[in-house]
């Protein structure tokens, strides 16, 4: 059932973290054969995961992107909680620095390291770019 009329901050809590987001839950979710991750204050699921062949399935019942571009946020510590469940390991850095990964015609790694915060972070100026090939 899509629920999007229904605009209200949802508020949820993960490894003991509380979280919110200023629109509401996509969706009223009944959690069948996974595991709950996280869930609002009413107790509808906002994030679930189910084991699926090799690897692991997760939906984020909660549009994340959004608020994750407000200033001073702390939704990566829930992007990087997914990513460990989904058995990704990943770099340590600041969460102004996003970082995409690319695939050269010879085989080799472009990675390219993007500040979008308004002050320096792990090196690289405000709004700057960095790159690695590996």
């Amino acid at each position: 059932e899509y629920c999007a009329e229904t605009s209200r901050t949802v508020t949820f809590q993960l490894d003991g973290e509380i979280h919110n987001v200023p629109q509401s839950i996509t969706r009223q979710l009944n959690a069948v054969d996974c595991d709950v991750l996280a869930q609002d204050q009413a107790g509808n699921p906002v994030i679930i995961c189910k084991a699926h062949g090799k690897g692991k399935l997760i939906y984020v019942n909660a549009p994340l992107e959004n608020a994750a571009l407000a200033p001073d946020n702390q939704l990566y510590k829930v992007y990087r909680r997914l990513a460990e469940t989904a058995g990704l390991v990943l770099e340590e850095k600041s969460p102004a620095i996003g970082i995409t990964h690319h695939t050269l015609a010879d085989g080799r790694t472009i990675k390219f390291y993007i500040n979008y915060s308004s002050r320096t972070a792990d090196g690289i100026e405000p709004n700057g770019v960095k790159y690695v090939i590996e």
